[in-house]
């Protein structure tokens, strides 16, 4: 049985997620990011899903947040009367992920104004941690038990937009060299080990090689110790039984 620690949890309002939605949450994303490598800059248009709301003004809150508020608020056309609570919820994940992608683009441009040539390399790192985790969570997801559903995968193609957005973030402001974790931080690291090891012992021996493997290959690039805390946080995310009390709160 495992006994590992339980860190902060997430507001009540979030929905226990899953897998069905991973790939297009996640294409979601790879599409933003050849979007930003292109240049292109988009400009806000009206968007129902949005509730009326600027992307600045949703991205103010935390995605549990916006979900509950969109649940709530959320009417639509006459033929959306009858979306599900699902539905609406997968709506709303889109909307906020759509807007976390819109600023990350525009961050990815000013990185590149900035750093021109000397990002090039960096982004081909990055571009290879990114592939890691997305074929990690697919493959979590699908071994988790139960597997996860649609709202579960949702979420974390949401959650796996942490990682790009804090790239370029960094590369924009030009901080190649992360401060070392907390002391707080280490603790809270040592503890999301033990326990994404406890989580990895509960699966068969065959998953449990084959995810192993695909996380492994998430830190085959220098991978910092605070950035290393949000993967582990990540990789339980999509492993940890909707039963169960989340080990962390949600990253946004």
């Amino acid at each position: 049985m495992r006994t590992g620690p339980r860190l902060i949890s997430p507001p009540s309002t979030i929905p226990l997620l899953g897998v069905a939605k991973l790939g297009l949450a996640l294409a979601v994303s790879a599409s933003a990011m050849c979007a930003g490598q292109a240049g292109v800059h988009e400009r806000e248009s009206p968007n129902a899903d949005r509730l009326g709301l600027s992307c600045a003004q949703i991205l103010q809150m935390k995605s549990a947040d916006w979900v509950a508020h969109f649940n709530e608020k959320f009417l639509g056309k006459d033929k959306d009367a009858s979306l599900s609570p699902t539905d609406k919820t997968l709506r709303a994940i889109a909307a906020y992920g759509k807007c976390y992608d819109q600023r990350t683009t525009r961050l990815a441009e000013q990185a590149r104004k900035n750093l021109g040539n000397d990002l090039l390399a960096p982004s081909i790192q990055f571009r290879n941690f990114d592939q890691a985790i997305q074929a990690f969570a697919e493959k979590a997801l699908a071994s988790a038990e139960p597997p996860a559903d649609a709202v579960r995968g949702a979420y974390a193609g949401l959650y796996a937009k942490q990682f790009r957005y804090k790239f370029y973030r960094d590369h924009q402001r030009k901080n190649f060299s992360p401060a070392p974790p907390t002391a707080e931080e280490t603790e809270q690291l040592g503890e999301a080990k033990n326990y994404f090891g406890e989580l990895l012992d509960d699966l068969p021996p065959q998953k449990m090689k084959d995810l192993h493997a695909a996380f492994s290959r998430i830190f085959n690039g220098p991978v910092s110790d605070v950035d290393r805390l949000a993967v582990y946080r990540f990789a339980i995310f999509c492993l940890v039984p909707p039963s169960e009390t989340p080990f962390a709160p949600p990253p946004f």
